[in-house]
């Protein structure tokens, strides 16, 4: 069984088998603002970029943030999927 952990403190998300870590999706906060920044599968072909970005959507619709995609797999994601459309941002640009 697949576990998604949350380590918010340091900006984490990591999927865990049998104790194992074998994926990880890391962002920074700032304020209102979820920047997705990179997302990784230590096990192809499971569905775990897919998982560990649903897991950091649920939880920015949850904390009332917007999203940047700066990881081109989050992007590509969010993109594609109608419900995820609504959390996605730009980066902010000076």
């Amino acid at each position: 069984m697949i576990n998604i952990e949350h380590h918010s403190n340091e900006g984490i998300f990591i999927a865990r088998e049998e104790g194992k870590e074998i994926g990880n999706l890391e962002y920074e906060r700032e304020g209102r603002i979820m920047t997705i920044t990179h997302t990784r599968s230590f096990a192809p072909g499971r569905g775990l970029g897919r998982r560990l970005v649903a897991a950091a959507i649920d939880y920015a619709r949850e904390q009332g943030m917007k999203i940047v995609p700066l990881c081109s797999f989050a992007k590509a994601l969010m993109e594609k999927i109608d419900e995820y459309r609504d959390l996605m941002v730009e980066e902010n640009k000076p």
